[in-house]
């Protein structure tokens, strides 16, 4: 602490000024004495005054004296008022004091030939002898007993009649003037006085107020020691005065050269101190000299070295724990432990300073911007919570964060910890995606179960029922009727056939074994033996395979196609479009070719699609709620995703309910 700040600390004291109320009490105590040796004085002063009476007028001086005894004892009762502490009735007594002071002198005047005229010259001595001890009272006070004196004589001389002879001009012209030098000298002492007390009382109140300090405070002249408060003797085990004289480097070794910025070591009574010291040069007695202000630091640097210790201790374990931890503030990154950087791929100082945002996955920003906020205004809300952030580079790891708002500079921030949750999130996602697998392979077997009981049930049954009655009237049977049992068990088993023909093209077409053979094909006979053969199917289950119309557009095109794949492609949809149609519409394949690729187009005018069941048309053993009693496995268009894609095409349905259907294949020409 330096000289400035003990000035600081002074002036910002309450009652450092010395107040009105407090300079006319320490006046009373002062001068309470002094006034009462003060009124004696001027008592006898007064008394000895008869002498005058003798030199103005010898044949009646003798008739005077009885007066000039109750003039001077009535002096007393004001210094005696003052000994037993009259405060408030004080004023008073000293005015009735002057005015009965002056009648007396007035009526001694009146006794006395030519005291009219020679009177007035001892009428000062006693005059302004009495005033000298109103200085003790407020001015206001003096002013008014002044003008009292001015008052009592022109009413006891003039009206009154006592002094008949006095000459009030000349009197007023005695009296005015020494009542104007009563009041200037009242002035004039009252302001030295206050200066005085002014300054005694800052003195006091400093050397209090430095003594009361907890920091030593010493003054060094000419390197001894001038002034030292008790707290700077207590550092060295000594009192004040013993210090006054000593030299300052008999205790700490300072000077100009000093780094005062560091804590310098203080020994003493084998007792070692650690101080902080500061200077000021000042002028001590009118001679340089130098401020110094000591403070015991040693507990502080003890307090200082076990934070640091501490402090250290927790940087190791934030340093080393496995966990990400990081400060945000004001929406950027305050602090961040190396754990949270590795987690980045950034280096702790390449993430301070910027912005949190930097780092969340886009997608996720908007969720964590509200938390960010939500936490800071005080909501509740679940200690974690999961998002992508972006490592260095850019790529998106998923990251379990959970926070709590802390102080951190003196404002409000958001402590994080973050863990790297990327793996378990993949984990997570390969079990909900074997999960959904489980599922829909239990939804395919609850599929073929049904499939295969409804649709195995009937050719099983037709041959069934052909072989018994073969075996039981085969003999009776006319040959007819035995060709037609012969052909119902021959179109059940390749009813059958086909059912396990698609069962295995699917499980090949899943299992990635379907194959790809593509090979230079002429397109319109491609598409009519496809045709044929989709007719002779349907003539062969009893309905009309005549209605299919080929349409070619573009010429007699090439294209390089697998031959069998693109039988089960259009296989399957003209089959489903004879199947799911009356035979009296027909069903048209429409085969677009040009530079960009192939277009293959089956449309019928049949029962058509549900919306509902669009979405789900090509998964396996999927069938459209509309189909009633027509029988199939629900394969047949699994197979054609398949085989389209195995081709690089795409495949569009279009279709309403009673307005048939449109299936759209497209492929990319291949070079």
């Amino acid at each position: 602490m330096g000289r400035a700040d003990l000035q600081r600390m002074v002036s910002a004291a309450p009652r450092a000024a010395l107040d009105e109320a407090e300079y006319q009490r320490l006046k009373h105590e002062d001068f309470r004495r002094p006034t009462l040796a003060i009124g004696l004085a001027c008592a006898v002063l007064v008394f000895s005054l008869w002498l005058w009476d003798w030199a103005i007028d010898a044949r009646h001086a003798p008739d005077t004296f009885w007066l000039r005894v109750l003039l001077s004892v009535s002096i007393l009762p004001y210094p005696l008022a003052l000994m037993a502490g009259v405060r408030r009735g004080l004023p008073l007594v000293f005015y009735a004091m002057l005015v009965w002071l002056e009648a007396v002198f007035l009526l001694i005047l009146a006794r006395l030939e030519g005291g009219a005229v020679h009177g007035i010259a001892g009428f000062m001595f006693w005059f302004i002898v009495p005033p000298l001890m109103s200085f003790i009272l407020r001015l206001r006070a003096n002013v008014l007993g002044n003008f009292a004196v001015l008052a009592g004589s022109s009413l006891l001389a003039g009206p009154a009649g006592l002094l008949p002879e006095m000459d009030l001009l000349r009197l007023n012209a005695i009296l005015v003037p020494a009542c104007g030098i009563t009041i200037v000298g009242h002035v004039m002492i009252d302001r030295l006085l206050r200066r005085i007390y002014e300054y005694r009382w800052q003195l006091e109140w400093r050397s209090v107020a430095i003594d009361a300090l907890a920091e030593g405070v010493t003054i060094i002249q000419d390197g001894a020691i001038r002034y030292a408060n008790p707290a700077a003797a207590a550092l060295v085990g000594r009192r004040p005065e013993q210090l006054v004289g000593t030299p300052l480097r008999g205790y700490v070794n300072v000077d100009e050269k000093t780094d005062l910025s560091q804590p310098l070591r203080v020994e003493a009574g084998g007792r070692e101190t650690w101080v902080r010291i500061g200077r000021s040069a000042i002028l001590w007695q009118g001679r340089p000299a130098m401020l110094v202000s000591v403070a015991d630091v040693t507990e502080q640097l003890r307090a200082d070295e076990a934070l640091r210790a501490s402090e250290q201790r927790y940087r190791e374990v934030v340093d080393n724990v496995s966990e990400g931890i990081i400060v945000v503030q004001d929406e950027a990154f305050a602090f961040t432990n190396p754990a949270a950087a590795t987690l980045t791929g950034y280096a702790p100082e390449e993430m301070r300073g910027r912005p949190f945002a930097d780092f969340v996955y886009p997608e996720d920003l908007a969720l964590v911007a509200e938390r960010y906020r939500r936490r800071l205004a005080g909501e509740s809300l679940a200690p974690r919570y999961e998002f992508r952030i972006l490592k260095k580079g850019g790529a998106p790891i998923w990251a379990q964060l959970s926070g709590v708002v802390i102080r951190w500079n003196g404002r409000p921030a958001n402590l994080y910890f973050i863990s790297d949750v990327d793996e378990r999130k993949r984990s997570e996602a390969e079990i909900r995606a074997a999960l959904e697998k489980q599922k829909e392979l239990s939804e395919l077997k609850t599929r073929f179960v049904s499939m295969t009981s409804h649709e195995f049930r009937t050719p099983l049954a037709a041959i069934l029922s052909s072989a018994e009655l073969l075996k039981h009237y085969g003999e009776r049977l006319p040959e007819g009727e035995k060709t037609e049992l012969v052909d119902s068990i021959g179109q059940s088993v390749r009813r059958m056939t086909h059912m396990l023909e698609d069962i295995l093209t699917i499980g090949r077409a899943e299992a990635g074994r379907l194959g790809f053979a593509p090979a230079p094909l002429e397109l319109r006979a491609m598409c009519e033996r496809i045709v044929d053969e989709a007719a002779r199917a349907a003539q062969a289950e009893g309905r009309r395979g005549d209605r299919i119309v080929l349409r070619m557009a573009g010429g007699e095109a090439q294209a390089l196609l697998d031959e069998r794949l693109m039988r089960h492609i259009l296989g399957n949809l003209l089959s489903n479009a004879l199947k799911y149609s009356p035979d009296d519409k027909p069903v048209a394949l429409t085969v677009e070719a040009d530079a960009a690729g192939l277009r293959f187009t089956v449309a019928d005018e049949g029962i058509g699609i549900p919306p509902e069941d669009l979405p789900h048309l090509f998964e396996t053993f999927h069938r459209a709620r509309n189909v009633g009693n027509v029988s199939g496995t629900g394969l047949g268009l699994a197979i054609v995703r398949q085989a389209v894609e195995l081709h690089g095409g795409r495949i569009e349905a279009d279709s309403a309910p009673g307005a048939g259907s449109r299936f759209t294949v497209t492929l990319e020409r291949k070079a």
